[in-house]
């Protein structure tokens, strides 16, 4: 049942290297050191395979009686098997980490887990199944003001939303998701990393939050991959494909990153933006979107666009749809969109240094716009004019 300081170490070192983001070897080797020192043994439980049974529900009643007996901040860390949590809205009411030794731990549900207000709550290699003859419940895992993590973690529901979060902090890595909305944040801190989200309805929605989204793989949903309503939010390194509505939607946005993402094969416009400000869109690829690669309308009127190093092509519309704002668009590659490559109304702005090659269609409209143009350089076929300006 107990183990060494050694390997109680490593899971409380990774806690405290992830959540301050700590990277380097030196330091890591300092807090081990650290531990060592202030470490007590009845911060960690290990429970034995023998002291669960072959009945998932028998499994499910001793974690649950292990978790409401543990003290605060305890990691409890149990063996990879079935558990049964037969009981409704069943409450974390403690900060603990719960985690499975090597593999997957499978829990399964009949209703939906609540994390009390207030404490911090880890899962790790946790798998969470739930009794899909329940349909009763709006989400999986709900937390009001406290700090969630799950890593390693595989979570394959039916319901409404899987995990909604209402004024906290939820740290989600390296896991697996599978059904409806999958995340859904209302004034909450999120930091979304490494993740796969495929076959739902929408994999992230986010009302005023502050949203950090790195390298995660969105695909198939049903919706938009992703969408964002008020706040802040940072994109890098994503893969967001084969959406049947818009890669990212935007809407009412006070700042947002979208840097080296591939946004690809969407069924609208690759990143749509609505009545946003301060936008940088940068070494992003988009391509083979079903109307445009970028589309941003119906901007605030001191709005601040920079679109920067992207490769945009193929896409069935136009390769960039602009209406107003104040736009820095340079050094793209926009090659064979089947609309116009920029398409702009009312913008004000700069359009330098593109490389933009188009099939039977001019390489940029302008309506209604003040601009300057240098150094583009502009290719097309079946075309009289390269630049239409209306």
């Amino acid at each position: 049942m107990s183990y060494s300081l050694h390997d109680l170490n490593e899971e409380l070192i990774l806690i405290v290297c992830n959540f301050l983001d700590i990277r380097d070897k030196y330091k890591v080797i300092c807090l081990n050191k650290y531990f060592n020192k202030i470490l007590k043994d009845d911060l960690y439980f290990y429970l034995d395979e023998n002291l669960f049974g072959n009945e998932p529900i028998q499994n499910g009643d001793i974690l649950i009686n292990y978790l409401n007996n543990v003290k605060e901040y305890s990691t409890l860390v149990i063996p990879p098997l079935k558990y049964y949590i037969d009981k409704k809205n069943f409450t974390f009411s403690k900060s603990v980490n719960l985690v499975s030794s090597k593999r997957y731990a499978n829990i399964v549900i009949n209703s939906y887990i609540t994390f009390a207000a207030k404490n911090y709550f880890r899962l790790k290699n946790i798998e969470i199944l739930c009794d899909f003859n329940n349909y009763e419940n709006d989400c999986v895992i709900f937390s009001s003001n406290n700090t969630l993590n799950l890593s390693c973690c595989r979570i394959y529901t039916f319901t409404n939303k899987t995990i909604n979060v209402i004024n906290s902090t939820l740290i989600v890595f390296d896991s697996l998701f599978e059904g409806n909305r999958i995340i859904n944040a209302y004034l909450s801190r999120l930091n979304i990393k490494n993740n796969d989200f495929i076959n739902s309805i929408e994999a992230i929605y986010a009302d005023s939050c502050k949203s950090i989204i790195n390298y995660n793989y969105i695909k198939n949903c049903i919706n938009s991959g992703v969408t964002i309503y008020k706040g802040l939010c940072c994109f890098r390194g994503n893969s967001i494909t084969d959406n049947k509505k818009h890669g990212i939607k935007l809407l009412n946005i006070e700042k947002a990153a979208l840097i080296s993402n591939k946004i690809n094969r969407n069924s609208k416009n690759g990143i749509y933006i609505i009545e946003s400000n301060r936008i940088e869109i940068e070494d992003n690829n988009i391509n083979a979107n079903e109307r445009s690669g970028i589309r941003i309308s119906s901007l605030v009127c001191d709005a601040n666009i920079g679109i920067v190093n992207n490769y945009i092509s193929y896409n069935v519309n136009n390769g960039i749809f602009l209406v107003g704002g104040d736009n820095k668009i340079l050094n793209n590659n926009l090659n064979y969109n089947l609309g116009v490559g920029i398409y702009s109304i009312g913008i004000n702005g700069l359009i330098d240094y593109n490389t933009i090659k188009n099939e039977g269609v001019p390489c940029v409209y302008l309506k209604k716009c003040s601009f300057r143009m240098n150094e583009n350089k502009l290719c097309i076929n079946n075309c009289k004019n390269e630049v239409i300006i209306n």
